[in-house]
Parts: C-alpha cells; structure tokens; sequence
C-alpha cells in the first residue's frame, strides 16, 4: 500500500538552492578534518554550530588558524576575521554540537557552488514565533514546507542552508527545521524557519 504525502497538493511555489562552499559539516573534533577544500583567491569562513540529538553543548570556542579564537555562547554563526588565502587548520575547544564550515568572500558573503536548483514547496511569508534549544522566544521571517527525501538532493536542507523563493534575489538562511512524522515515526515533511 502506497500512502500519498500529505503536502503533495500544497506544494504550488518553486523554491530554489544552490550549494554553499561547504569546508565541513559533522561533530567538532580537534582539529576538524576539512572535506573540501577552500576556494582559490582570499576569503574567510562562516562557523555555524547548533544542537542535534545527543550532542547539545553550544558553548566553547573555535580557532581559525592563529586568529584570535571566536567564542559561542550559543547556537548561531560567528565569520572568522583574518583573510585567508589556503585551506585553514581550525580547532574546537568545549563544543559538543553539530558544526559547519563555509567558505565566504572577505565582505562576509556567502560563496556558492554550482547553479540553483528549483523544488516544489508551500512557501509563506508569514512571521510565526519559535522556541530555540535554549528556551528563547525568536520570530521567524518566513516559513518553507517541502516533503522529505527529495530526490534532487542526498539529504534534507539542515540549519545553515539558504534558500529563495524562484525569481528572487533575496536569499535566507534556515534557521530551524521541523521534522513531521505520522503515528509510525516515519518523516512525512520538514519545516523550515528563516
């Protein structure tokens, strides 16, 4: 028996992504042993962290190469400070959390791979007020639903991804996903909060 999505029908906009130059994306570990390396030219790095099942330790330091290390006291992103020509050694001190690493110019804007890609989504710009793992009220901008498992990408878009709505310029970064499941724990659609 085939069960038909329960967002299929809703999903009338197109939402589109486009890959980030993703340096690491995992567990801190010290020091991080980057999967990618860094793009030719100067640029710096985004550190992104936030809590994930198990791992839920959002305070600690992170330190890219020599630079002064850059203090979280919580999930978010920090931009490292120094111009960067080569791929960095970075360390993690106290962090027990999912981080991720990306490559960005030296203005501190995002530096992308490849081309967009569209997808099918319900996308709504409504503001809706979330609770973050650290028990704060934060208003969201905006909200993107879309079914799980979506064929042209090898998994769901996570927090620290961007995405925009086809045909606009303006692109936002995923800052919570909401996973929606059926009575047998299966994944039915994500939400995603910018």
């Amino acid at each position: 028996m085939t069960i038909k999505s329960p967002v299929k029908d809703y999903l009338k906009n197109v939402g589109q992504y486009k890959d980030l130059w993703k340096l690491y994306l995992g567990l801190p570990a010290d020091p991080l042993v980057l999967t990618d390396a860094s793009p030719a030219g100067n640029h710096k790095v985004r550190i992104s962290i936030w809590p994930v099942s198990g791992h839920i330790d959002c305070v600690g330091t992170v330190q890219v190469n020599a630079e002064t290390p850059l203090n979280f006291t919580g999930e978010g992103y920090i931009d490292s400070v120094g111009t960067l020509t080569s791929t960095p050694t970075i360390h993690c001190v106290g962090l027990d959390c999912a981080i991720r690493v990306d490559a960005i110019t030296t203005s501190n804007t995002l530096k992308w791979k490849g081309t967009y890609t569209d997808f099918p989504c319900a996308w709504s710009d409504k503001t809706k007020m979330y609770l973050t793992t650290a028990g704060a009220w934060t208003l969201s901008i905006g909200e993107v639903v879309a079914e799980s498992g979506l064929p042209w990408r090898e998994t769901n878009y996570i927090v620290g991804d961007y995405i925009r709505k086809k045909g606009a310029a303006l692109e936002y970064m995923i800052k919570r996903c909401i996973v929606v499941c059926d009575l047998d724990a299966v994944e039915m659609y994500r939400e995603y909060m910018f």
